[in-house]
């Protein structure tokens, strides 16, 4: 069974808008969660030269309702991406 790393990085404000937002690396890949005032939430994968992918998800009432969520689609994102099962 292939295991995927998760490492939290740190807590931060945006420095665009100030909303509260997560920095991860999954699996070695640089993974943002970022939330919206309104509820929204965008998670962002950037793999530099393997690319980049984003998830959006609506109605989220804060970050720890929707951590376990977005780093579940990262990592399923990356077993994806390997071909792995």
């Amino acid at each position: 069974m292939i295991q995927v790393t998760v490492q939290f990085v740190e807590a931060r404000a945006s420095e665009e808008c100030g909303c509260p937002e997560e920095h991860w690396i999954v699996g070695g890949i640089d993974t943002v969660i970022h939330m919206e005032e309104n509820g929204e939430v965008h998670v962002h994968m950037d793999g530099g030269d393997a690319g980049e992918t984003s998830l959006f998800m609506k109605g989220m009432a804060c970050l720890d309702d929707c951590r376990d969520m977005a780093l579940g689609w990262a990592k399923a994102m990356l077993f994806a991406s390997h071909g792995w099962s």
